[in-house]
């Protein structure tokens, strides 16, 4: 009984304590020559902890507090992908797509335009390309032919058949990759001393100043006149690439030169551009069939076709052999008018006239009036092949 009114009376007292409010004086932040400060209660103190953050924690939670780094107060701003970095710090808005990448490149519209043998694919600029007309495209396509060819061209441009207006814009008329054809009107040619030069300074050849004066001489002329003077391929090829485009050329003399075969591409390439030529000359140049061949090559184009107008081919005193036969045939043909054909001391036999082709060929020839043999070894049965084979309704001269 005592145990129990003991405990009973201990009891009591702990809970009057419990319930009165506790005002404790506790001395805190107390240092040598300074005034103690109260802290009023535990809500305020943790309050006041919380908002001055100390450098030292409470021992009493050290144990269940995780030590503090020192973070600075700095603003933190993360770069996300796809915001925008060009705003001011704390303004970060989401960029958009325009801004963020570049709009792909556009393809350029592209037009193909042939002149003669040349195919040039020309780049219309993508910028504004309502301002690039046809008439751009045509200066263009004449640009790109003088620095190909060292000759400038005056053109129109045709579609379909059709003539392109100078002043459409491109982009209105012309499908990207479309081809369209380039007529030549006429040529802006200086003076052949002046193409001559060129050629010689393209090729890194020594000028001939008298061979400049010669080309000079017969520049306004129908004849270009240039035998016995012994010329070369070195020689010769710059004076071939100077005489392109002599149209008003009607006789062409080389005789007594050395052609030969290596320089017969050259003379092709000036060959078509001379479309009033009636008479060539290119006796005694060391021709054989293997040149010859060239000069019929059948790779060339319709519209370039040379001996349109050709009367008269001199061939005499080359090398030309039996094996020439099919080759003179195919000449006899590619020239409609065709009247004069000169093969004097060529090496030819009667072989040379037992040819199907030839025969053929001679046989149906409606326009060629003159054939020169002599000097050859045909014999008594090649010219009594021959007489078998020709249209004597035609042929007035052999």
């Amino acid at each position: 009984d005592e145990w129990l009114e003991v405990d009973r009376s201990h009891s009591k007292e702990t809970l009057s304590q419990l319930a009165r409010p506790v005002t404790p004086v506790v001395m805190v932040g107390e240092t040598q020559g300074s005034s103690p400060r109260p802290v009023e209660s535990r809500a305020s103190l943790l309050g006041d902890r919380t908002a001055n953050a100390p450098t030292q924690p409470d021992a009493s939670l050290s144990q269940f507090q995780t030590p503090q780094r020192n973070i600075s107060k700095a603003p933190v701003h993360l770069r996300m992908p796809g915001w925008s970095t060009s705003q001011p710090r704390g303004q970060d808005t989401l960029a958009s797509p325009s801004s963020s990448s570049s709009p792909p490149p556009q393809t350029p519209h592209r037009v193909k335009v042939r002149v003669k043998e040349k195919l040039f694919l020309i780049a219309v600029p993508s910028s504004d390309s309502d301002s690039y007309t046809i008439l751009w495209l045509t200066k263009e396509a004449e640009t790109r032919y003088h620095q190909e060819c060292d000759l400038r061209p005056r053109l129109s441009l045709t579609s379909g058949g059709a003539l392109l207006s100078p002043h459409d814009p491109i982009i209105n008329l012309l499908h990207d990759n479309e081809e369209v054809l380039a007529e030549v009107l006429s040529w802006d040619l200086p003076p052949i001393s002046v193409r001559y030069k060129r050629a010689c300074d393209s090729l890194a050849l020594a000028e001939d100043s008298s061979m400049s004066k010669i080309l000079q001489l017969q520049e306004n002329g129908s004849s270009i006149d240039l035998s016995n003077l012994s010329l070369n391929k070195e020689h010769l090829t710059p004076i071939l690439r100077a005489l392109k485009l002599q149209t008003a050329t009607r006789r062409l003399c080389l005789s007594a030169n050395r052609l030969g075969d290596d320089a017969m591409d050259e003379l092709l390439a000036s060959l078509v551009t001379m479309p009033n030529l009636t008479l060539l000359d290119l006796s005694s140049n060391c021709i054989t069939h293997e040149g010859l061949r060239k000069l019929c090559d059948p790779s060339t184009s319709s519209r370039d076709t040379p001996f349109q107008s050709l009367e008269e081919l001199n061939l005499s005193l080359n090398p030309l052999g039996d094996g020439s036969s099919q080759l003179i045939a195919s000449l006899i043909r590619s020239c409609p008018r065709l009247s004069t054909l000169k093969l004097q001391a060529c090496g030819l036999t009667a072989r040379f006239l037992q040819n199907m082709a030839l025969s053929c060929t001679l046989k149906g020839s409606r326009h060629l009036k003159t054939l020169i043999l002599s000097h050859n070894d045909l014999g008594f049965k090649g010219v009594q092949f021959l007489l078998r084979n020709l249209a004597h309704d035609v042929l007035s001269h052999l």
